[in-house]
């Protein structure tokens, strides 16, 4: 069942809490100026009355004829008409604020939104993020977060017409119930046309939001293998799949504009016939002047204008109904998916990190580790070698709290990951990555990234202690260089220099290198290994690698093959192990032991 579907009342309540959750009380702060303002208007529209009024015909404004005379205020133009202007003067400012305050607002829920949307983000568990569409989600915290916010704004917008209306009308009840009921007539009219139309928009806005996700996820595949595309011929096909969910964003988009056409067009025409059959009933059938009207049709005009903007409004809303939904269940079902997060500080490894018959295995799979057992000695240097599934990466994503065990436990030293504040323990962890992680700003912003807690000569440290600083002299802005999105301006070598540099400046307690040179040239391979040998002793260093070469000075190697640990010990001493799968490894790659 859609949304629209349920009873429009319920459906403003249940959109009502829903941003009550964003902006909180300020939304009654906006009532309040609403009704004040409205107020003040159907008191300046009653003040007309007293002019009409004359001894023989007395006007239907009584009370307030009443109120001007206790205040002492002459029933006459001269007295009445300045009042009339500063009521409505009155009026004015308090609708500027009310604007005013209506935008501010609708800045306070984006960011609302887009901070919750990344708050989940931040703190979901690591699997449901991988399962999620990178494209997806870029799209939903660029454009349908600010399509939501938009959808607040008509929907606090449509709070001001519907405030107003209802307070025109009650003074229009009081004056003359006929015309009361000919707005009851038109607002049911209005109300049922606008249901209709609305369920059509619903509906095709939220396949325009679903497919505007895909249509963002597309068009960053396609920079991402721009290169590909161009090199084996293939842009044109990826251009069609591109072209056929825009396409279809398009038609539905239409589809739902055509919907709201159509219920703004025969908006005014109702109205129209409905103004007339009173007036022809009043002026023919009761022989009414329609001079006598007068105040009575502009309280109409005005009530009808206040139900017309709130059409106008809620069609809007409703167009922005399929991403503020988008927004609310996407966020909901990542906060849904929390990392679980223990309580225990991590302060410092002084014994070793240690896996207690661990087994790891994948939601929808079959075991990627089986009873692991291993010790890593505090400020050791160890190496994780295998084939391709092994469980190298696995088996680190586990030892930064990443992934959770399915039985066993991992430790720092005799404390369970189970309990430990991870964030505590990663603000003591480096990672180097095999495709390092640049962004697109100067060097000296990759390095601290933005933080301003480093000085120039720590930051110039860090480079020179991951042999980089040559190169980033040699460059035409020196640390002010721009390197270009993922670092797309330098070689392979530099961008894994560059990510050292940076884990470095952090000053962590352990360094996890995963296979951080197996793409790289032999030259930029020995300048990273230079930096790997200088490190050792000054923190715990876990490397995973592909090519022996990088690992022969490591105090301990693990071999794993099929998710198990299958044998360990120093780089000669496998090398030389008769029968051994470490041993086969050398042999391949031709290293000499």
């Amino acid at each position: 069942m859609t949304a629209l579907s349920r009873p429009l009342p319920s459906l403003v309540v249940r959109y009502f809490r829903q941003f009550w959750g964003y902006a909180g009380g300020r939304i009654l702060i906006l009532v309040g100026l609403t009704l004040v303002m409205t107020y003040a208007e159907g008191v300046g529209i009653a003040l007309f009355y007293p002019l009409f009024e004359t001894p023989d015909k007395p006007s239907n404004a009584s009370a307030i004829t009443s109120v001007l005379g206790a205040l002492h205020i002459p029933m006459t133009a001269a007295s009445v008409l300045p009042l009339i202007m500063l009521l409505f003067v009155i009026k004015g400012l308090l609708q500027f604020l009310t604007l005013r305050y209506q935008f501010e607002l609708s800045r306070r829920v984006l960011r609302q939104m887009r901070r919750r949307a990344l708050d989940a983000l931040a703190t979901a568990d690591y699997q449901h993020v991988t399962g999620m569409n990178a494209g997806f989600y870029t799209n939903l915290l660029i454009n349908e977060v600010n399509r939501a916010a938009g959808g607040f704004l008509y929907f606090i917008r449509a709070l001001s017409p519907a405030l107003s209306a209802s307070l025109l009308f009650l003074m229009v009840c009081i004056l003359d119930w006929r015309l009361s009921v000919v707005c009851i007539a038109i607002g049911g009219v209005m109300i049922g046309l606008t249901r209709v139309t609305g369920m059509v928009i619903r509906r095709y806005s939220l396949v325009v939001s679903k497919d505007s996700a895909a249509l963002t996820s597309l068009l960053i595949q396609v920079l991402h293998a721009f290169k590909y595309l161009r090199a084996t011929g293939s842009y044109r096909r990826f251009e069609e799949r591109v072209w056929g969910t825009s396409e279809r964003i398009l038609d539905n988009d239409f589809k739902a504009s055509s919907a709201s056409a159509f219920s703004l067009a025969m908006s005014q025409p109702v109205m129209v016939v409905f103004l007339a059959g009173l007036l022809y009933f009043r002026a023919v059938i009761q022989g009414a002047e329609l001079a006598s009207l007068f105040i009575l049709l502009l309280y109409f005009f005005r009530v009808m204008n206040e139900v017309f903007v709130l059409q106008t409004t809620w069609q809007g809303f409703i167009g922005y109904i399929g991403s503020v939904d988008l927004v609310r269940d996407t966020t909901e079902q990542t906060e849904g998916s929390v990392e679980p997060n223990g309580t225990v500080p991590f302060t410092s490894l002084t014994d070793a990190i240690v896996f207690d018959h661990v087994s790891f295995a994948y939601r929808t799979g079959r075991d990627v580790l089986t009873g692991i057992d291993l010790r890593i000695p505090v400020n050791t240097t160890v190496a994780f070698v295998g084939g391709s599934g092994a469980g190298k990466s696995t088996l680190v994503d586990l030892m930064t709290g990443t992934l959770r065990p399915s039985r066993g436990r991992v430790m720092m030293d005799t404390t369970d990951l189970a309990t430990m504040d991870l964030t505590t323990l990663r603000a003591q962890v480096g990672y180097v990555p095999q495709d390092a992680v640049l962004f697109d700003d100067t060097v000296a912003a990759n390095l601290a990234l933005w933080s301003h807690a480093y000085t120039q000569d720590q930051i110039r440290d860090a480079a020179k202690r991951a042999r980089c600083l040559e190169f980033i002299e040699q460059m035409p802005n020196g640390f002010d260089t721009q390197v270009g999105d993922r670092g797309v301006k330098l070689s392979g070598g530099q961008r894994q220099r560059l990510a050292i540099a940076r884990e470095l400046l952090r000053s962590p307690q352990i360094l996890v290198l995963d296979e951080a040179t197996s793409a790289l040239d032999s030259e930029s391979e020995l300048a990273i290994q230079q930096s790997i040998d200088q490190l050792q002793g000054q923190m715990t260093i876990i490397i995973i690698a592909h090519r022996l070469s990088t690992i022969r000075n490591c105090n301990r190697v693990y071999v794993l093959g099929e998710g198990r640990l299958v044998e360990d010990g120093g780089f000669e001493e496998l090398a030389l192990r008769r029968d051994g799968r470490f041993r086969r490894m050398v042999e391949l790659q031709e290293v000499a032991p």
